[in-house]
């Protein structure tokens, strides 16, 4: 199993059912007037995944900051990984 995230627009390929389905409407219902500016514009609908792999972690303390060095897969974000590594 792959936990996703949507990707707002129109026509989305794949849809979370049942119980998935019904938690997502509840978190994006808010978000509505949005959504539809979107599929206006038609932004195409997609899910991310909502994990990655981080690929040649590498980390040395230099005084008293530690340096990192990572690659991640296309569509992840550096900022978001640093973001978790430091809560």
């Amino acid at each position: 199993i792959n936990l996703t995230g949507c990707l707002c627009g129109k026509a989305a390929r794949i849809m979370p059912v049942a119980d998935a389905a019904d938690f997502e409407q509840q978190a994006l219902a808010d978000y509505a007037f949005w959504i539809k500016g979107l599929q206006r514009c038609k932004v195409d609908a997609d899910r991310r995944s909502l994990r990655t792999t981080v690929n040649d972690l590498q980390w040395e303390f230099q005084g008293d900051m530690l340096l990192l060095s990572f690659s991640l897969p296309k569509g992840s974000y550096a900022t978001a990984l640093t973001k978790e590594l430091i809560r």
